[in-house]
């Protein structure tokens, strides 16, 4: 547990690395308590059934609700919430990948591009297209700090609507990533929108609470990457809540990927950061065989686990 004096010091640190402080530390709300350690409490897919989901293996996209924003590099609002899209030049006859990037608490849209900015511009390059919201709808579940809420996903949906209308969408490649309460929020999203989200890469995030899968029969594949236990900490140890996060969905049936390395909260060093996009890129939706059966790559850092 930090005292009050540490945490303000990694407070003023993560604000000066743009990952943010928690908005209820100067609002005065309570941040969601992580399990208790040893027990992810109710696993996100429904325990109780009898028999397992059937296995799904086409995404299905969300539909068109209202009208469409023109896909396209800029700044563009939908329902009162202003986003970023960055989009790449596509080669001829090229299908497009998406990548929702969720950015940490007190940072902006603009995180995408820095915090792993020879990745970012590999997925341009690829003709990808970005998506970051700078602020919440705050509608449905505060997802961790009140940064995010499971309302955001709808716009995040209208979004790939439009996309999958104007551009010519690989509709098996679309990937969430994040950084601290953003990772958080893209591991939820990874579970709430099982139905198209092929795969996440979470940087310093975890489970602070479950939620469903949308599509019980499909489950994403996810990497994630944390600091040592006690060091990567703001309010919760994202160590532990990233062990946790990657049990519950490797009992759902689905590839998880945790990699403790030695640094502090969303630092993942630069190979951890290309491993995290080769796991993107190997991951297509309800990918078979399954990439790494056999292994991960050995191109990948040796802190690296598959949990099974």
């Amino acid at each position: 547990m930090l005292t009050i004096r540490a945490f303000s010091v990694t407070c003023a640190v993560l604000c000066l690395g743009f990952a943010g402080c928690p908005e209820w530390w100067w609002q005065g709300g309570p941040y969601p308590p992580l399990p208790e350690a040893g027990s992810s409490g109710p696993t996100p897919v429904d325990a109780g059934a009898a028999e397992p989901a059937e296995p799904v293996s086409e995404p299905v996209l969300p539909n068109v609700d209202g009208s469409c924003p023109t896909i396209t590099t800029g700044t563009v609002t939908l329902r009162g919430v202003e986003l970023k899209l960055w989009l790449g030049d596509a080669p001829a006859g090229a299908q497009i990948p998406i990548l929702v990037y969720w950015h940490g608490t007190g940072s902006t849209a603009s995180e995408a591009e820095f915090t792993q900015p020879e990745q970012f511009a590999d997925f341009l390059a690829e003709g990808g297209l970005v998506v970051s919201l700078e602020g919440t709808t705050g509608e449905g579940t505060n997802t961790s700090t009140g940064t995010w809420s499971t309302g955001d996903f709808a716009i995040v949906d209208q979004v790939i609507a439009c996309a999958a209308e104007q551009l010519p969408v690989d509709a098996r490649r679309i990937y969430t990533t994040g950084c601290s309460s953003g990772a958080v929020h893209a591991g939820v999203m990874a579970y709430q929108r099982s139905r198209y989200i092929a795969a996440a890469a979470l940087n310093s995030g975890g489970q602070v609470q479950p939620f469903d899968l949308q599509e019980p029969g499909h489950v994403p594949s996810v990497i994630l990457a944390h600091g040592p236990s006690g060091t990567d900490v703001v309010i919760i140890d994202f160590a532990q809540a990233s062990t946790l996060y990657a049990q519950d969905l490797a009992r759902a049936g689905g590839v998880a990927v945790e990699c403790g390395h030695a640094l502090g909260h969303c630092a993942a060093p630069a190979e951890l950061k290309r491993a995290m996009f080769q796991f993107l890129a190997d991951h297509t939706f309800a990918v078979e065989p399954k990439p790494y059966a056999g292994g991960l790559p050995d191109s990948f850092p040796d802190y690296c686990k598959i949990i099974e």
